[in-house]
């Protein structure tokens, strides 16, 4: 899509809402990154994760996401040989873990959304 129709649409406006509902800054991040689909055939299957979404806000109600923490800092402080983090920060990535396992759950029990399922299979649960 160029430039102009982008700019007709505002589209920047429909990316700031969108990452005003993020949480944590990684997800604003991926918010403010989106672009439009490229194929239809993505735009189809974007379309029925949608309503998949819609289906599963209505049957169980929100995700369980509010423990999410930006980690990206821990990660990079412990790349360092020798590094450890602190109670405070090994508590907000329990947070994070416990978040990931709520969520997998929350998405994996529906057989209405096979979709969300099986991209809540690639969230690992860290014991």
């Amino acid at each position: 899509m160029n430039e102009k129709s982008l700019r007709v649409l505002e589209y920047d406006k429909v990316k700031d809402l969108l990452a005003g509902f993020t949480i944590t800054d990684p997800g604003r991040e991926k918010a403010e990154a989106i672009a439009p689909l490229g194929s239809r055939e993505e735009v189809v299957e974007t379309l029925s994760e949608v309503t998949e979404t819609m289906a599963l806000l209505k049957e169980a109600g929100r995700p369980p996401v509010g423990g999410c923490q930006d980690l990206r800092p821990y990660l990079r402080q412990v790349r360092a040989e020798g590094a450890w983090l602190s109670p405070t920060a090994l508590l907000e990535v329990l947070s994070s873990v416990e978040a990931a396992r709520d969520c997998r759950r929350h998405f994996s029990g529906h057989d209405r959304a096979p979709r969300l399922a099986a991209l809540s299979g690639r969230l690992n649960p860290l014991k």
